[in-house]
């Protein structure tokens, strides 16, 4: 077994005690370490040691103060009935002797004791470690049913502590009246007889109300029995299979309730089972069973292989087109050998329209409709070798202090009207907002400085007049900063510099008294 490390404290007048003690040899797997203290106050209470103490120095010791130790009292020759209260505390009494043969059994018998000692506490830790690291229930109980040491899955099951459950029976640990279990189908309590009675395990099947419902365990229980053939408890473990039970019966309403498409094939690739979401994405193979995978793939518009390892499958549904992404796994068994195969399609069509609607967001003014920052600079980018650019700023005059003092969705108001009159005054130029209030107007046309001229002058009296005839919008005008640029012989737009000119020449215009318009 294991090897103790036991320290024997002697504080005893007796000179052959200390001297055997010093003397003895080791037993097997345990080393003693003998010391002398001089007082009880020096005395060490550990649990792998031993105190040898004269009766009448225990008297004023106080030995239940040590809870650890194993406690030796050695009795004078005479008056020994005077330490009456010293003995009832003393885990050994011994009688002072110069007899040595005696001494040096009373020692040997000590080693063996506190060997014994060690191991029975090494072998509970043993049993409880273990016990505890089963994940089943575990448990032992006494001949009258009840329960003496359990294992913590046993105490989650019942929702209790090993305190609470030490020395209870069942109906206590399980919550279960008595006349309760008279009327149910249960058999734990029969079963404990039937095991002592047949003095060998028996596995069962059980049935037992939890605080979670009704559970099924199989159970193996073993009669515990001492070296004179008596019966002194039982022990058992039991497994949870309640989820086995209902297996087949979880299964099919899984399948039947997932709102993805299943099928199911053997390892000869065909078909063994579908789910009904099969009939809507395929409605012409409703007499899929049998048959492999050729039958319903044929039926559809297209199939896909992805970088992940999936298939995108497009189908015609009653409802329209529809997108699946198919997921294939094999199925194997206990041993690890391939049994078949599961295909599962979910249907990802909204997802889809998601991804696009997302991406065009992404590029997309959300108030406006307009183009945003990003849109702008991906269509500048392309546009970068254009003979002739022109770029017109269009700031709102005053926005932020009319947004201030109306409601938000009066600000969105007036920047839709902005936005929609932009797109008209400049049906084939690209239009964004850059800007809570401004927005920048792109156009490729090859433009005269009087066409340039005439446009702006047509956008400021179409926004004014827009901004008049709405009650929400009256008295606001905006400011219009222009910059044009040709390119010679081939050669890139300078992006920048034109962003730059046309924003110093909206400065102006706003700086000029507003509702103009500037060209750099």
């Amino acid at each position: 077994m294991y090897n103790c490390d036991c320290k024997i404290q002697i504080l005893s007048g007796n000179v052959l005690i200390g001297r055997i003690a010093r003397e003895a040899e080791p037993i097997e797997d345990c080393d003693f370490d003998v010391s002398f203290p001089k007082t009880v106050e020096t005395v060490f209470d550990i649990c792998d040691g031993a105190l040898i103490i004269d009766a009448y120095d225990a008297v004023n010791a106080d030995l239940s103060r040590f809870h650890e130790i194993f406690k030796v009292v050695v009795l004078p020759k005479e008056n020994a009935q005077d330490y009456e209260n010293v003995i009832a505390a003393a885990d050994a009494v011994w009688t002072d002797t110069d007899c040595e043969a005696l001494v040096r059994a009373n020692y040997v018998r000590l080693q063996n004791d506190m060997k014994l000692r060690f191991d029975m506490r090494r072998m509970n830790t043993c049993l409880e470690t273990a016990i505890d690291s089963i994940p089943d229930l575990v448990w032992f109980k006494d001949d009258k049913g009840r329960h003496l040491i359990v294992n913590d899955g046993f105490c989650k099951a019942v929702d209790k502590t090993k305190d609470m459950i030490y020395k209870q029976g069942h109906y206590y640990i399980w919550d279960m009246p008595e006349e309760e279990y008279q009327k149910g189908d249960y058999v734990c309590l029969e079963s404990e007889e039937i095991v002592m009675r047949a003095r060998q395990t028996v596995l069962f099947d059980e049935k037992v109300k939890t605080k979670m419902g009704m559970k099924m365990f199989k159970t193996y229980k073993s009669p515990l029995i001492d070296q004179d053939g008596t019966i002194f408890g039982t022990c058992g473990v039991a497994h949870d299979v309640t989820d086995l039970q209902n297996i087949n019966i979880e299964l099919d309403a899984v399948l039947n309730s997932m709102p993805f498409t299943v099928i199911v094939e053997d390892k000869n690739h065909e078909i063994v089972n579908v789910n009904p979401k099969f009939e809507e994405y395929f409605p012409e193979c409703g007499d899929a069973i049998g048959r492999t995978r050729d039958y319903w793939q044929n039926r559809a518009e297209s199939m896909t292989e992805l970088e992940n390892g999936m298939t995108e499958i497009v189908v015609r549904t009653k409802d329209g087109r529809k997108i699946l992404l198919m997921n294939e796994n094999v199925i194997c068994d206990a041993f690890g050998e391939p049994i078949g195969e599961v295909f599962v399609l979910r249907d990802i069509t909204v997802e889809h329209q998601f991804e696009e609607l997302a991406v065009k967001h992404e590029k997309t003014d959300l108030i406006t409709g307009l183009g945003n920052r990003r849109s702008l600079s991906e269509y500048l980018d392309k546009m970068k070798n254009e003979p002739q650019l022109t770029l017109t700023a269009v700031d709102i005059d005053n926005f932020k202090e009319f947004n201030e003092s109306h409601d938000n969705d009066i600000g969105d108001l007036a920047l839709k009207l902005t936005a929609q009159k932009l797109c008209e005054i400049y049906p084939t130029d690209f239009v964004a907002r850059v800007e809570d209030d401004g927005f920048l107007v792109v156009s490729t046309a090859s433009l005269s400085d009087d066409e340039i001229k005439e446009t702006a002058d047509r956008a400021l009296n179409t926004l004014s007049s827009a901004y008049s005839s709405k009650e929400y919008t009256k008295g606001l005008t905006v400011s219009l900063g222009i910059a044009s640029q040709k390119t010679e012989n081939s050669g890139e737009q300078d992006i920048e510099l034109l962003i730059q000119k046309s924003d110093r020449a909206l400065y102006s215009a706003k700086r000029s008294g507003k509702s103009k318009y500037c060209i750099f």
